[in-house]
Order: C-alpha cells, then structure tokens, then sequence
C-alpha cells in the first residue's frame, strides 16, 4: 500500500492506497478502490474520478485509460479527448504522443490539447517535445527531431533517440556515442561506448567497465575508476569505489565517503541510503533520519513530500537509482 513522508521522514498521508504518484503543483494523482481520484498535500480529495489509472495532470490534461483505449480528462475530471488511442503518453509543452492503428501496424503521432493532430505523419518511433521539438524515428531508421509542423530541424543521424538535456542530446553513430546541440550541430563527437545524458553540465561516460564523468566540452573531469555512477544532482553525484557508495562533489572529491551498500541521487536536498538492513535519509548538510526497514519502496522527494510503499515481508533489500524512484527489491 501506498503513502507519503515528509521530509522529516514522518508519515503525513497514510499507506491506504493501491498506488499514488508524486505530488506536481500540490496535487497527487492516488487509486482506491479501483478509482482515481486527486489529493492535496493535506490528504483532502480534490477532485474524483470514475476511472483507474489516471496520471497527473500536465498541460491541464490527465491521461486515463478505459475499455482498453487511452484518452484524456480536464482539471474538472471531464473527458476531454475521448479514449480512442491504443496507447498515449503524458502533454508535454501543449503536445502528446499517441499511438494509432497504422495500416496492420501502429505508428506514432501527436496532437493537441484539444485532441487535434499537429501534423499528417506517421512515425515509428518518438520521444516526447521538449524545447519545441521532438526526436522522431526518419524512415531510413535513423532518428532526428522535428518541429510541431513535422519539418526536421536535426537532421536524422543517430542510431538512438535524440534526447536533449542541459542543452544537448546524445547522438549514437556506429555504435559510439557522441552529443549535438540544439542547433544540430556534433559538438562532441560519437567516442563513448556509454554515456549518459548531461546534468548539471557533466554526463556519466564508462571506459573499460569503469565510470567517470566528462565536461560539455567532452573533456574527462572525473577519471573512469568507479564500479558504477549516476549523474549530479544538487552538485552530488553517487559512485560506487569497490563495494559501496559514496558521493563525489564535481571536483572529483569524495564529500561523503563509500560505505553504503546503495544510494541514491539527491533530491530536494534529501537521497536515501542502504546499509546494514535499514534504510536512511541523508539530508545535504549530512543529518541522517533512520526509517528502519519498514519501507518496499520510496520516490524521490517531490514538492516536499515522498512516496511511500510499506513492505509485507521482513527481507533485505538494497536500493536501485536507475530511475526517479528509489526503489527496494528482494535480494
């Protein structure tokens, strides 16, 4: 069952819930009893629906699925988009990606927040719009991104998506991984056999099973010596030296030391560590709030609030930080 702490790892909305999501301008989207319905950060229902499996609101919409078909409803819980695509995703900047029959297949398209197509093409494959364009699959296989008018304003040269962040995408050209900028020109070329999207100016790399970050000039800032790393958030990154994990500062250095079995990135200037069994909130300025191991599964705080599942069975479990959640699995 589901629920929310606080910052002081204090339970302020009980574990009722068969799921709830983080909260997005005061408002969290939670199931109960095979319906949806909206809270406050209070735990008042704002807002109730005859639906499960509603997501938060983006762009004033939020996606619901019904007899199998996916639309969407406005703030007042109204269908506004009926449910007639076989699958759809999130608004993003005023648009949203949905599939649609395509022939014997299914292809992707986009539309409004009325509902409207924004264009006549079909695509394959697709992200999702972010400063105005999106990465689209070009029918030579190779991905580039256009604009809401379907013209290509990234030429399609990447093997993978073009996902930017910080400004810049990953590009992959014969299997080696590069970056462009908004503009679509490379401006670090396609070297890396990993590496992950920018954050806070720095991207994870790995040479040889090891992990380092490099600069926006591509230049290596943190040598390639760790087990594994996850970006900078909040200026910390968590690498793992040998067995555990610790947190380096975007010099290089070590602020907290590795000795957590698991760790995840910070957040609201909160991250949750893993060691000898328990689980612990670790603030930035290093106060540690014991949770104990009552927890399955926790999300990174959002708006002050984190989500919370209770765990059933009394096992270990270690932490996992290759998502926005933080989440605990069977060992």
């Amino acid at each position: 069952m589901y629920g929310y702490i606080d910052r002081q790892g204090n339970q302020v909305i009980p574990t009722i819930y068969e799921y709830a999501t983080s909260f997005t301008n005061g408002i969290a989207a939670v199931y109960e009893n095979n319906k949806t319905k909206f809270i406050s950060k209070s735990g008042e229902t704002l807002l109730d629906t005859e639906y499960f499996g509603v997501n938060n609101f983006s762009c004033g919409r939020a996606l619901f699925q019904s007899n199998g078909k996916f639309g969407y409803l406005d703030i007042h819980g109204m269908i506004v988009i009926p449910p007639k695509f076989e699958h759809a995703y999130d608004f993003s900047e005023g648009y949203a990606t949905v599939v649609i029959p395509n022939g014997i297949t299914s292809g992707i398209a986009f539309i409004d927040v009325n509902g409207n197509f924004i264009n006549d093409q079909i695509y394959n494959n697709s992200m999702h719009f972010k400063d105005g364009i999106v990465s689209v699959q070009h029918p030579s296989g190779k991905h580039g991104c256009i604009n809401a008018a379907g013209e290509y304003v990234i030429d399609p040269i990447s093997e993978d998506y073009n996902s930017f962040s910080d400004g810049l995408a990953r590009i992959s050209v014969e299997g080696k991984i590069g970056y462009i900028d908004c503009k679509g020109q490379i401006v670090i070329s396609p070297q890396f056999g990993f590496a992950g999207n920018f954050q806070e100016g720095m991207a994870v790399i790995s040479k040889r099973n090891k992990f380092g970050f490099i600069n926006r000039l591509g230049e290596v800032i943190v040598d390639t010596k760790y087990n594994d790393a996850e970006n900078f958030y909040e200026q910390l990154a968590p690498v793992k030296l040998g067995r555990n994990w610790g947190y380096l500062n975007p010099d290089g250095e070590f602020v907290i030391e590795p000795k957590f079995t698991s760790a995840s990135c910070f957040r609201e200037g909160i991250a949750f560590v893993y060691d000898k069994k328990n689980i612990t909130m670790l603030k930035r300025n290093m106060e540690m709030i014991e949770l104990g191991d009552q927890y399955e599964r926790l999300e990174s705080f959002s708006e002050g609030l984190s989500v919370v599942t209770i765990r059933e069975r009394r096992k270990t479990y270690p932490i996992t930080i290759h998502s926005t959640e933080v989440t605990f699995y069977k060992n």
